[in-house]
């Protein structure tokens, strides 16, 4: 599936991974170690994105990256719970907040294993991650 972060979201390539990937969901997305990973095989050239992956937890995921990188990441939280993501920016400042509300909310970025921002989130609520 290809995408922008606007919603105009069409079919790509073969094997259900989008735009050319083959494979299946787990080359966009990963969370069977509890911790969401954003595009674990997808070449860096690539464009592609999906919309509203489930994820090990009760997350729903939507994401697109370019050549340039990953570039909007939005997630629904379907109970409350913490939220494991892995940093898809690492070493850059990140911005997390709630969808359609100013201001930053408060994460904790562990790096016992990589970077893995990780906040308290609310059922139904909408969490968008930019890098700064």
């Amino acid at each position: 599936v290809a995408a922008n972060p606007t919603g105009r979201w069409r079919g790509g390539g073969g094997g259900g991974g989008g735009a050319g990937i083959g494979g299946d969901a787990e080359t966009l997305l990963n969370s069977r170690s509890g911790r969401i990973h954003l595009f674990p095989a997808v070449p860096p050239s690539i464009e592609v994105a999906f919309h509203n992956f489930q994820t090990r937890g009760g997350f729903q995921v939507s994401a697109c990256k370019n050549a340039n990188g990953v570039y909007h990441v939005e997630i629904q939280a379907r109970r409350d719970i913490q939220c494991q993501l892995m940093n898809p920016w690492p070493g850059k400042q990140i911005i997390l907040h709630e969808v359609g509300k100013a201001g930053p909310l408060p994460f904790q970025l562990d790096k016992s294993n990589g970077e893995c921002l990780v906040f308290s989130a609310l059922t139904g609520h909408r969490y968008s991650v930019e890098a700064e």
